[in-house]
């Protein structure tokens, strides 16, 4: 079956990407407004010459509650009614926030879970929310590893994506443009945390590490405006080709990438 995998957009002010396996759509998380949405889905739909009748299913897995990464939920449910599943914590967390606990599965780390056409295994990431989840996804044709929004490369959460082929991996800000950047003490030391963001350098020295084992591909997401620039991360990523042969991109916030 073709996998193809959108980025349809990542950065401070949304996220969401998704996988389409045949007639199934499969979100990570949504940041995103239903107009940015709606015309993507109906979009691939038309490209691949079937109707919205013809979807054999729409599921979305959530990294963590930050508004970055939920704020389209409300309306995505009412428009697509997807199953959704998250870390149980987050569900709480969510219901606590107004949604239907009946539209939730809970997960557990490090416990694989097996669909019809594909597995995913959460794992555990440092950062400021109640129990946020990386993922690893594996398909047929592919074997891709997501993770954002996490602070520190723990050796368990190399452990979770060690021989991984493809990895989303945030690239979240350069050191001096935090450090000079207007946001208050507070939250330069929260971005820079162990609970916070990755760095430039982290996601290249992660990369770097996994170019040893089986990574082929990785795209630098999730790009700070305010503290980070596109031109300083394509220099990363243009590195992460030339030294570890490892293909690179950078995802833009407001434009939608293939990957696969």
């Amino acid at each position: 079956m073709n996998l193809k995998y959108d980025i349809i957009s990542s950065g401070s002010s949304g996220n969401s990407s998704v996988f389409r396996l045949g007639k199934k759509f499969i979100f990570v998380d949504m940041g995103l407004p239903l107009n940015q949405i709606q015309p993507f889905i109906e979009d691939k739909i038309e490209e691949n010459g079937f109707s919205h009748f013809d979807i054999d299913e729409i599921i979305l897995f959530i990294t963590h509650e930050h508004n970055d990464h939920i704020a389209g939920m409300k309306p995505f449910l009412s428009k697509y009614s997807p199953k959704i599943y998250s870390s149980e914590r987050t569900v709480e967390r969510l219901i606590k926030n107004g949604f239907d606990e009946d539209l939730f599965y809970t997960m557990e780390a490090d416990v694989e879970v097996t669909f019809n056409d594909f597995s995913v295994k959460p794992f555990r990431i440092k950062h400021d929310a109640v129990e946020p989840f990386g993922y690893r996804f594996k398909f047929e044709e592919a074997d891709v590893s997501y993770l954002t929004d996490v602070g520190i490369i723990s050796d368990y959460i190399y452990k979770a994506v060690e021989d991984t082929e493809t990895i989303i991996l945030e690239s979240n800000y350069d050191p001096e443009l935090l450090k000079n950047s207007e946001y208050p003490n507070f939250l330069k030391t929260r971005i820079a945390s162990s609970f916070g963001h990755l760095s430039n350098e982290d996601a290249h020295n992660l990369i770097c590490k996994l170019s040893m084992k089986k990574l082929e591909k990785a795209v630098l997401v999730h790009v700070s405006e305010n503290c980070n620039s596109y031109e300083i991360v394509q220099k990363y990523a243009e590195s992460c080709f030339q030294n570890f042969n490892v293909v690179t991109t950078v995802a833009k916030q407001k434009e939608n990438y293939s990957i696969i």
